[in-house]
């Protein structure tokens, strides 16, 4: 007498079966990373004490402006990740899912190497 699982025919593995772990890994790693930028965002300040106007200091500036739009360009990655990975195939979730974190981690490494009053 034949299953009900024998009259099924075999069905291939859904390829959006934990659609949402690369995203969650990244958004945690995001999110730990998120408050060691801020952090240090506010020690950049005192890069410019020795300045009279931060147009004096370019170094500086620019290292915390590009710091800042990595930042930003991370958040927009994270919330983007979410909205688009239901529909991605595996790998390009995986890649996706690695930017946040790594434009977060470039954003810390800029926002670290912040020359001092020049």
């Amino acid at each position: 007498m034949p299953t009900s699982t024998d009259s099924q025919p075999h069905q291939p593995p859904d390829s959006r079966a934990g659609w949402y772990a690369a995203p969650l890994i990244s958004t945690a790693l995001t999110i730990v990373l998120a408050p060691v930028v801020l952090f240090w965002f506010a020690l950049s300040a005192m890069a410019f004490d020795s300045c009279f106007e931060p147009a004096s200091c370019p170094g500086a500036t620019m290292h915390v402006q590009t710091a800042a739009v990595a930042s930003a360009a991370s958040l927009i990655a994270l919330f983007g990740q979410w909205a688009i990975a239901y529909w991605l195939p595996r790998s390009a979730r995986k890649f996706i899912a690695a930017v946040p974190p790594t434009l977060a981690l470039f954003a810390l490494a800029v926002i670290m190497s912040t020359p001092a009053g020049q």
